[in-house]
């Protein structure tokens, strides 16, 4: 018999900030050589989709948001800012949190602190790359992630299911 064994190889890497978040950490968004050769007006985006483990909800503590000029008036096409969801998308259209105004702890800005109802929470930025510090390696946004306890007795969808294995008699 003959095997044939196919040598595919696909790999690829993304200009870009943002990803799967299943730990606790710190997330950040850093000015790269790619985003400086970017015209003016064009968006650089950046999307975390967070899942806490179950039992846990999503706390998040925004440290830094530099960015300038944004438009959160209402989330949408021409949305620039920062834009927090209850969920593990943005498809519902209605963020829990916007933030237009600059986030810089290291001036005593205070920490925009949001936790979630349940055990995800998507972060989405969208921002003009003429909004950004315009200096390589600059991190224009920084997060830390925790997952804490859901307060007891709190009414939410989900949580741990325990079963006993069923057993079924011999015929």
């Amino acid at each position: 018999s003959k095997r044939e064994n196919n040598h595919f190889w696909l790999s690829w890497t993304t200009e870009g900030c943002g990803g799967q978040l299943l730990r606790q950490g710190k997330i950040a968004a850093n000015v790269t050589d790619h985003i400086l050769k970017l015209g003016d007006d064009d968006l650089v985006e950046c999307q975390w989709t967070i899942s806490a483990p179950a039992g846990k909800r999503v706390q998040t503590n925004v440290s830094t948001l530099l960015s300038y000029a944004m438009n959160c008036e209402e989330y949408g096409d021409k949305f620039t800012g920062l834009a927090i969801f209850d969920d593990s998308t943005n498809s519902s259209g209605i963020p829990i949190k916007t933030q237009c105004a600059k986030i810089d702890t290291t001036f005593h800005s205070p920490v925009l602190s949001l936790a979630s109802h349940g055990g995800e929470m998507f972060i989405h930025i969208r921002v003009k790359k003429s909004q950004l510090p315009q200096s390589i390696s600059s991190s224009f946004f920084v997060a830390t992630v925790e997952f804490i306890d859901m307060p007891e007795g709190d009414a939410q969808c989900g949580g741990i299911v325990h079963v006993s294995p069923v057993g079924s008699p011999s015929v």
